[in-house]
């Protein structure tokens, strides 16, 4: 089975079994409570599907350990990241490197963690 149609059989149970149990518990209360009914219902339905549907859910995580380890090919990315290596040189000179993001600038003025006292603020007791 595709891991597709896994992820729709597990979420179509477990939509279905919330589906059955707010029902039930809607008609048993009074019309005002229809939001006691929501949450118990979600409580009911997932111990309910941890318990009942452990081997769909085990299927569905191997499959997706499965699907990281050998991830599929994308040609499409492939054929983006070709394109981008290709485009225009950077302005660079050979060997000199670009500003990193996430480094501070070296031209921007320190900033450093200024005191109470060098701020202004008030000695206590005034």
């Amino acid at each position: 089975m595709k891991t597709s149609q896994r992820w729709i059989l597990y979420s179509l149970l477990r939509v279905g079994l919330f589906a059955v149990v707010f029902v039930v518990l809607y008609l048993l209360l009074p019309p005002e409570l229809w939001w006691v009914s929501a949450i118990v219902a979600t409580i009911v339905a997932f111990a309910i599907s941890y318990l009942l549907f452990r081997g769909q859910r085990d299927e569905l995580a191997l499959d997706l350990q499965r699907r990281r380890e050998h991830p599929e090919p994308d040609d499409d990315g492939d054929a983006e990241n070709a394109a981008l290596d290709s485009a225009k040189p950077s302005e660079t000179k050979p060997g000199e490197t670009t500003p990193d993001a996430t480094q501070p600038d070296a031209t921007a003025p320190a900033v450093s963690e200024a005191s109470e006292d060098e701020r202004g603020a008030k000695p206590q007791g005034e």
